[in-house]
């Protein structure tokens, strides 16, 4: 599971909300959070509920409600990078808020998967510069849905610049670690990444605001 977003629920629970490799969109009801074992341990360590993290988790059935029960949960890759280093954990947290909003489906998409969590463990491993791996991540994510936008630039709704088009195609072919290093301005940088977003909001018929935006835009400008 790759962890997406949590609510706190009641005194001592969370709601976490994730996206499972067999299932697509899930939310899980975890029980006993901040209380202790009989051994004086903490029962669930919520540091491991990070923005992207990619959990192995043991889950049951609810009788009484929808939500299935988060039983058990391991870290399956280390993030340390991420959770450190401030820029990289501002990109996941913008990353997490992104598809929390747009990933609604509750149905398996594998590749869909797969490419997040490639995603998280290339964002872990780049060396700088990384300031352009959102915009990167968000051309990948329009392929992986279907709707690229170098692709013949949509005639019902296109939403790109001279400037931004130009950038889209130098980026769009290249390995994560080459587009690392295309020079942009963090103007640049910022209204190409707001235009994507309303780009995909577009094609999903969803209006995203992304409120992580802001940050990210003043770590980056």
């Amino acid at each position: 599971m790759i962890v997406l977003h949590t609510t706190r629920y009641g005194d001592s629970s969370l709601i976490v909300h994730g996206y499972t490799r067999d299932n697509g969109r899930e939310s899980f009801l975890l029980r006993g959070v901040g209380k202790t074992t009989p051994g004086g341990n903490k029962r669930h360590s919520t540091a491991l509920l990070h923005p992207l993290s990619i959990l192995d988790a043991v889950t049951s059935e609810n009788r009484l409600g929808k939500l299935k029960y988060l039983k058990e949960f391991t870290p399956s890759a280390r993030l340390d990078n991420i959770r450190s280093d401030i820029a990289k954990s501002s990109i996941a947290l913008f990353i997490s808020e992104f598809l929390y909003k747009c990933l609604r489906e509750t149905t398996p998409d594998p590749r869909m998967f797969d490419f997040i969590a490639d995603s998280i463990l290339t964002l872990e491993t780049l060396e700088k510069p990384f300031s352009n791996f959102h915009i990167l991540f968000l051309i990948r994510f329009t392929e992986i849905s279907g709707f690229p936008p170098v692709r013949g630039y949509e005639k019902e709704f296109d939403p790109f610049d001279s400037v931004q088009k130009t950038v889209l195609e130098a980026i769009t072919p290249l390995t994560p670690e080459e587009a690392m290093k295309i020079p942009l301005t963090g103007r640049i940088r910022s209204d190409l990444s707001e235009t994507l977003i309303k780009y995909i909001g577009f094609h999903l018929g969803l209006h995203l605001d992304i409120l992580s935006s802001k940050v990210l835009h003043a770590i980056f400008s």
